[in-house]
């Protein structure tokens, strides 16, 4: 059974992005050193981007740019799930 791991909405600025490939044969992101902001703290991590996410978020990946998405630990590295949903209207 998998344990349950949270998710957290970040700003990402990475200090490179390249293109990888899977041993599955498919394309992933790799974004090395790149800048993490969440709750008030800044650190530096690789981030990862596979699959769905890599697919929708690949187009806005630039080294140097900002970019706010929902992240997720995975060992030592950190996964990028997507993009955050957007904020529910206020009625």
């Amino acid at each position: 059974m998998s344990k349950f791991v949270p998710s957290f909405v970040a700003f990402v600025t990475p200090a490179s992005v390249s293109t990888r490939r899977s041993s599955a044969d498919k394309p992933y992101a790799y974004l090395g050193g790149a800048k993490i902001e969440a709750a008030g703290r800044t650190n530096i991590a690789t981030v990862m981007v596979f699959g769905p996410a890599h697919a929708a978020v690949k187009s806005k990946l630039k080294k140097g740019r900002k970019i706010e998405l929902v992240l997720q630990r995975d060992g030592g590295t950190l996964r990028v799930i997507g993009f955050p949903k957007p904020a529910a209207q206020a009625a």
